[in-house]
């Protein structure tokens, strides 16, 4: 390696030290469903051996379209605490993310180019904010394992095929939505191959019939059972979504959350494709415009909610973007425009995560604040948790980050989360199901005021309820709710009910009102 490949790897590791950085500087990164899955991975990790959590919590090893975060996730729960494993789940992501585009340039150049850096921007995008963590690590496998395939023409055959086969059953276990894009890759990049090469049917079969085979493990591996299958939501509603939601989808692979680095990176980007097309600078790689096209068209057709499952039209757009950064290639007049157009990347990409930083290390005292008031409930109780509508200011940059805020009285206290997500291998024990219901599946996402007569029959269910209502709560709550501790924007009440609630097997039983 000469100077110039030790500048690059350089430019790399500092890069990288960058936009792992956020994810060390915090305890708690603040993603939408970061802490519910952290939370439902750690029930999985430890529930065979905690008689309180399985209690609480129904485990079934069946087979779902999306268990990343169950297969890698949760075992490393087992040597490291849960939030630490989460952070280094999420800087496994990050590096990931950035390492497909960078392979695929490789692959399709022969050499490491300095272009390909553009990818470390592009690591804090919209569905990251989601914290999807499934999708995540999916999507950036499937560009790593679209990348291999190309990398891999010379392979002798039947090793290709049996590689990609293990290549693609992983994929899809991990997320199906990742497998299909994925799918779109391949089926782009052998059309432009069948139009040069003609028709050539071992070629198709060899790059096709590894999908078939991953598919395999539907049949072969058991489903939910009658009672798990019910706790799954009717796939049935399906939405395009608005001009508002399309807009949110294009701006997604620049946006994390709408925060001042978003608007200047998302301004960088115009700015900078606006010149290389303008001067012929950047030219993609023929063989990847059909997978660009397919990707592209997909993103457009995408509802914003696909039966049931809200955000599908913000996920192919994260993809295309880094697809391009791995397609294209960039040539510059000299060293002083490539030196310029390098400090000018390095400048965007310091202002952007150094403002998102800021950003989590906000969210850190709110944060902090309610786990303190969850940490004093007795191990094992069944908690719930209702968000006032959209009024009152969030002590940081989005209501969104305290949905699932709740889940820390899983990780701390080992209790019921009513409102915690039963996808996958975790599900709501059986004694949990009236409650899990009623509140999981209420209207609204469970932003209703706490006097709201919808409400007014739930109450009793829990034992505690936690309501954020962000400085705008009820002057006067419900006669049956007595407030533990209330908080900058939330309050936590303890159910007064007429007979105590039972206790959860090897949990001391809930005090009663002195």
């Amino acid at each position: 390696m000469g100077r110039s490949g030790l500048a690059l790897a350089g430019a790399h590791g500092l890069a990288a030290a960058v936009v792992l950085a956020p994810l060390f500087l915090v305890p708690v990164p603040p993603l939408a469903d970061y802490l519910t899955t952290v939370a439902r991975m750690w029930v999985l990790a430890n529930a065979d051996g905690d008689p309180t959590l399985a209690a609480n919590y129904a485990v079934f090893w069946g087979y779902f379209p999306y268990m990343a975060t169950d297969l890698l996730l949760a075992p490393v729960m087992r040597w490291l605490p849960p939030l630490e494993a989460g952070r280094l789940f999420l800087a496994v992501v990050a590096i990931t993310a950035a390492a497909g585009p960078i392979l695929l340039n490789r692959v399709l150049t022969g050499r490491f180019a300095w272009w390909p850096l553009a990818a470390w921007l592009l690591v804090y995008h919209h569905v990251f904010f989601w914290g999807f963590l499934n999708y995540l690590l999916a999507a950036s496998f499937a560009m790593l394992a679209f990348a291999a395939w190309l990398a891999s023409e010379r392979w002798p055959a039947v090793l290709r095929w049996v590689a990609f086969c293990a290549a693609t059953a992983l994929l899809v276990t991990f997320h199906l939505f990742a497998w299909g894009a994925y799918g779109l890759m391949i089926a782009g990049y052998e059309w432009h191959k069948l139009r040069q090469a003609g028709l050539d049917v071992r070629r198709l079969a060899l790059a096709f019939s590894p999908f078939a085979v991953s598919l395999l493990p539907w049949l072969l591996l058991p489903s939910p059972t009658p009672g798990q299958a019910d706790l799954v939501l009717p796939l049935h509603h399906t939405d395009y979504g608005g001009f508002r939601d399309r807009l949110e989808a294009l701006l997604a692979p620049v946006s994390f959350h709408q925060l001042s680095g978003d608007f200047v990176l998302a301004i960088a980007c115009a700015l900078f494709f606006y010149w290389a097309v303008r001067s012929g600078r950047l030219s993609v790689d023929p063989r990847l415009i059909a997978p660009l096209v397919l990707l592209t068209v997909a993103a457009l057709a995408m509802p914003q909610i696909l039966f049931d499952i809200w955000g599908t039209h913000l996920r192919l757009p994260t993809l295309i973007l880094p697809l391009l950064v791995g397609a294209a290639s960039l040539s510059l007049p000299g060293r002083r425009a490539a030196g310029l157009l390098l400090a000018a990347g390095a400048a965007v990409l310091l202002i952007r995560t150094g403002d998102m930083a800021l950003e989590w290390r906000r969210c850190q005292g709110p944060f902090a604040e309610v786990r303190a008031a969850l940490a004093e409930i007795p191990s094992g109780v069944r908690l719930a948790s209702v968000i006032e509508p959209d009024e009152g200011a969030p002590p940081c940059f989005t209501r969104a980050v305290f949905d699932n805020i709740s889940a820390f009285a899983v990780l701390d206290r080992r209790a019921f989360d009513a409102t915690m997500f039963e996808t996958s291998t975790v599900f709501p024990a059986a004694r949990h199901r009236d409650l899990n219901e009623a509140f999981d599946h209420l209207s609204l996402n469970r932003r209703m005021r706490l006097e709201d007569p919808r409400l007014a029959p739930l109450l009793d269910r829990p034992d505690y309820l936690l309501h954020l209502h962000f400085g705008s709560g009820p002057a006067r709550p419900p006669a049956i709710l007595e407030a533990l501790r209330n908080g900058g924007y939330f309050t936590l009440y303890r159910v007064e009910r007429d007979t105590p609630a039972a206790p959860v097997p090897g949990t001391a039983a809930l005090p009663s009102k002195s």
